[in-house]
């Protein structure tokens, strides 16, 4: 058909490829969505940015302990600016879906969904554009991706409003854009550079350590009058979201430096805890290690001493960021990150510690059939994720928790899912594959099945009567509606997939350097 020559002739063109991978994820995500995209801190986000859009400002009902109270009495969530205003349009998005089905919880799940799947898809295309700076092919490039997305928890922070995914995706495209600047004469690429580091700072305020991985890599430059003319377009760029920081914190609590976390835990505990038992938590434990979360990044260890060889300096920009976050999360009182799936404080800098993962990728035999092992392994432990409400086995171990550790409102009991970051049998992995399969197992529950527990002698760990999961955590329920719109979806991520498999078996030419980089996407001049 000449329609379909035409199709796979343009996907056969360079700047094709980053288009397949935006709308793969995209649709990919779509079909995976979940009903409640909403929940959790979320649900507070969601609360703010529906004070804002009826004009109530920001304040919000305070039901929770560690909601800070303003000076004029009312409550105001904790969270950045933009992690607020990326509600604003899943807001406005779950009204229409309001009104186009007001009884269709189905397509007003999915329509809130919308928003967190194009940051994941644009986030992709900008593990592409990282990818072909450190020298990969595009092919190879759009793998990692994809890979990144889809054997990561990236995937399921994909499939909510926490602001995880936004983090990962502004972070990325930060290093993305002050690459480019190395050239000194890229002016709009200080100013973005400087724009993205603002809003990095206005969704995590953790992140102002990019502002120090950008300067040590800026150092290897001469620094000239066009240089400093650059720093100066980075700064009417980065100053206005330092602006919009302060009137945001002093509209909630009077003082432009207050962040409201002082409440509760936060101010209590804050970053108390032992780093070694921290990094052990992240790094080894079998309940949170972002290994076991994102078994990819071995094979991104397997790469870091050839980077550390070919590309040092591109290597401490991704480093930088990647460890000052690790030590900061393992000082945290909350380090696991609960009730998130996996590491969740780690998740914005997992795409930057995924890119030395290129090596094995880009080497025939053993480091690549690894590569494509791990990133198998991460898949089926995300898809778990997917198909089962993560938050059903937390429910499930919790009360074990507090009972085996003793009084809830102890001091010491500072965590209420302790025994599932430590004890492998509890492990919420073991668990959501343990729910899968009771979900599709039509066998009943006896005190003979299998559950992930069963070596542990306490009775207290005895599973309830019928752990049998009732529904599966995709949006589609069982509507006409809702099966033909995700019918539709699945229709579309097959051709969309087709069209990535051209693109990618399209001839592809190796990037070098960041400045063909630039040149082969269109540079800002």
């Amino acid at each position: 058909m000449r329609w379909l020559r035409a199709l796979q002739n343009a996907l056969t063109r360079p700047a094709a490829l980053p288009w397949c991978v935006w709308c793969f994820v995209f649709l990919a995500l779509c079909a995976s969505g979940r009903p409640k995209p909403i929940n959790g801190d979320a649900r507070l986000m969601c609360e703010a940015a529906e004070s804002l859009l009826t004009g109530g400002g920001m304040a919000i009902p305070k039901t929770r302990t560690d909601i800070a109270v303003g000076p004029n009495g009312k409550a105001y969530v904790k969270y950045p600016l933009l992690t607020v205003a990326q509600c604003v349009p899943a807001q406005m998005l779950r009204r229409a879906g309001l009104k186009l089905a007001p009884a269709n919880a189905a397509l007003q799940g999915f329509a809130v969904g919308i928003v967190p799947h194009v940051v994941v898809a644009t986030l992709a295309v900008g593990m592409m554009q990282l990818a072909m700076a450190f020298g990969a092919a595009p092919a190879h490039a759009a793998l990692l991706a994809l890979a990144c997305v889809f054997t990561t928890p990236i995937w399921s922070a994909g499939r909510s409003l926490y602001s995880e995914a936004l983090q990962a995706m502004l972070t990325v495209w930060t290093l993305v854009v002050w690459l480019r600047a190395r050239d000194a004469n890229r002016r709009l690429s200080f100013f973005l550079g400087g724009m993205l580091l603002g809003m990095c700072m206005n969704t995590k305020i953790l992140l102002l350590v990019l502002p120090l991985a950008v300067l040590v890599d800026q150092l290897h430059e001469r620094w000239n009058k066009t240089r400093l003319i650059g720093f100066a377009c980075a700064a009417l760029g980065f100053l206005p979201w330092v602006a919009a920081a302060a009137c945001y914190s002093y509209l909630r609590y009077g003082n432009v430096l207050s962040q409201g976390y002082g409440a509760e835990r936060d101010a209590s505990m804050g970053f108390n805890v032992p780093l070694w038992s921290g990094l052990h938590g992240l790094l080894f434990s079998s309940g949170k290690s972002v290994f076991l979360y994102a078994p990819v990044l071995i094979s991104a260890a397997y790469g870091v001493p050839s980077l550390w060889r070919q590309r040092r300096r591109e290597l401490w920009l991704l480093a930088i960021p990647c460890l000052f976050m690790l030590l900061t999360a393992a000082k945290w009182w909350d380090w696991s990150g609960d009730w998130g799936w996996g590491p969740r404080l780690l998740t914005p800098v997992v795409p930057l510690a995924c890119v030395p993962a290129l090596i094995a990728l880009q080497r025939r035999g053993i480091p690549r059939a690894a590569f494509v092992l791990l990133a198998a392994a991460g898949f089926v432990v995300q898809l778990s994720s997917v198909i089962i409400s993560t938050t059903l086995y937390l429910q499930e171990t919790e009360p074990k928790n507090v009972a085996a550790l003793g009084a809830r409102n102890a001091f010491e009991v500072r965590d209420d899912l302790l025994l599932t970051h430590f004890v492998p049998e509890l492990s919420p992995i073991a668990g959501q594959l343990w729910l899968v399969q009771r979900y599709f197992s039509e066998e009943k529950w006896n005190r003979h099945s299998w559950y992930p527990w069963e070596t542990l002698a306490v009775n207290r760990f005895t599973p309830r009567p019928d752990p049998t999961p009732r529904n599966h955590d995709l949006w589609f329920d069982k509507t006409p509606f809702a099966l033909n719109l995700e019918g539709a979806l699945l229709m579309l991520l097959a051709l969309c997939g087709n069209c990535l498999v051209v693109a990618l078996r399209a001839p592809q030419r190796r990037v070098t350097d960041t400045a063909s980089v630039a040149a082969a996407h269109g540079g800002d001049g």
